[in-house]
């Protein structure tokens, strides 16, 4: 068989038994030669039966066609409009005829062209209390801090680079001029081609937040397809996701001395962002498995004790809540370890109860109905 039509054609007429002796062991030798020929045939012979078929499963298109046209006999009247419609019953089963090769025809079409690979999404989930690691497809390294996930397709890496970020995470990207790698967010999207950066996003924070340690990367809103962004070594990039223009004019009035921690290098109240020079030992310290606090507020330390000891801090007086400390702990001291270092330097005590912390001022004790035969730890 020279083609996909010349099989058809040859098919066909072995199932309406139109086929010589000669084009039948043809055809059999055909269904044989190959795995593919053999499942065309098929596939065509079980969808001629089942749309042609009586009650014994065959079929015989004159047989079927002459019970049709007598039974049309028999409610005519006369001559003349029996042959007009047995001239209306031979156009219908020419159309019919032409129908079923329409769709066999397809039917091979749909057999015989190459398939699209299924595309698999594949979510890597770091549960609270933990870390993890990873390599994607291009070589590039991920650290995934705790209560995040990302989400990658399993074409990655055939026309784009694109991840899904939901948490914090490290990424140490392969380089690849012709297609950067891009972090999804939300709101923003941040493109890299070959650099290390840290991204913070976490659904409950109010901001998206970028810090670069090599490299260059940019940050663009998906909304605009407008570059807001782009950051150098050392940089920080803080992207708040509701419309807060008020508090970022307050910050850009308030003292560079009462910014904690970072220097202000610019402030674009039109695209809610923040830049600032910061220093990056701790905020990306968590990858190496260390816990580690610059002047951070007890508001701000008790989110990360959180994520990081899968726990939930209850902050019992709000005076505590501005209160500072500095420090840093590996990853296997347990959260009373670090409380007590907390409380060195801060008026602070606390009790714990299984996975729940209650915080208050020192020499205050705590209010929990549930804690009769807790003690306050002084």
């Amino acid at each position: 068989m020279k083609n996909l039509n010349n099989d058809i054609e040859l098919i066909v007429k072995v199932l309406t038994d139109e086929a010589s002796d000669e084009e039948k062991e043809y055809l059999q030798n055909w269904i044989e030669g190959s795995k593919s020929n053999k499942m065309l045939y098929f596939e065509i012979k079980d969808i001629w039966e089942v749309s042609h078929a009586k009650g014994d499963g065959r079929f015989n298109s004159d047989e079927s066609w002459k019970r049709f046209i007598n039974q049309m006999e028999l409610k005519e009247e006369n001559v003349e409009k029996e042959n007009r419609h047995l001239k209306l019953l031979s156009f219908l089963k020419m159309a019919a005829i032409f129908v079923v090769a329409v769709g066999l025809t397809w039917l091979a079409i749909e057999l015989t062209a190459p398939r699209q690979p299924m595309v698999a999404k594949n979510v890597i989930i770091a549960p609270k209390g933990s870390k993890t690691q990873m390599i994607l497809p291009d070589g590039t390294k991920v650290w995934l801090n705790s209560g995040s996930n990302l989400t990658y397709y399993s074409d990655y890496n055939g026309k784009t680079r694109d991840v899904m970020l939901s948490g914090e995470a490290y990424f140490e990207v392969v380089k690849n001029p012709d297609k950067p790698f891009i972090v999804k967010t939300g709101k923003i999207d941040i493109k890299a081609y070959g650099t290390s950066f840290n991204v913070k996003s976490y659904p409950t924070d109010r901001y998206v937040e970028t810090i670069l340690i090599n490299g260059i990367v940019t940050i663009e809103e998906v909304s605009t397809k407008k570059t807001i962004a782009i950051l150098r070594p050392h940089e920080k990039s803080i992207f708040y996701k509701d419309d807060i223009k008020p508090e970022l004019t307050g910050i850009l009035k308030s003292a560079k001395k009462e910014i904690a921690r970072d220097t202000i290098i610019k402030i674009n109240v039109d695209e809610n962002m923040l830049l600032a020079k910061t220093n990056i030992i701790p905020e990306t310290a968590w990858k190496d498995q260390m816990l580690y606090f610059s002047s951070e507020t007890l508001d701000e330390i008790a989110v990360k004790l959180e994520r990081w000891y899968g726990v939930k801090i209850h902050l019992q007086n709000d005076g505590i809540k501005n209160e500072r400390f500095t420090g840093k702990f590996t990853h296997n001291e347990p959260i009373v370890q670090v409380l007590e270092a907390i409380k060195i330097t801060t008026p602070i005590t606390f009790t714990i109860k299984l996975n729940d912390v209650y915080i208050d001022l020192k020499n205050k004790p705590v209010k929990v109905n549930s804690l009769k035969n807790e003690a306050p730890m002084d």
